[in-house]
């Protein structure tokens, strides 16, 4: 989406929202993560790009992402929805 809106990718920002087995899960987690070709990056570096500074005021019905709403803002039709890796989740899981 970020290709769609800004014309090139951009950092996100992933709000984690810790507990008791935070300590036990994040690790693995994050490991896994970086296999998948995410790189982190910290909160100022995110937000350092300017496409955070901008505002789509388009709040949408049932909420939704910063791109999300530029999308709508824009008009931008949204793409076709990846298939949800439900076999990797229970693999992981299990």
């Amino acid at each position: 989406m970020a290709k769609l809106v800004y014309g090139h990718d951009i950092n996100h920002v992933l709000l984690l929202h810790l507990g008791a087995f935070s300590s036990t899960i994040l690790p693995d987690m994050f490991d896994l993560m970086e296999k998948k070709g995410f790189k982190f990056v910290t909160l100022e570096e995110a937000e350092s790009d300017p496409v955070y500074e901008g505002d789509p005021d388009a709040g949408l019905k049932h909420g939704g992402t910063l791109l999300e709403e530029w999308m709508d803002a824009r008009k931008i039709p949204y793409p076709s929805v990846a298939k949800k890796p439900y076999k990797e989740v229970r693999e992981i899981c299990q």
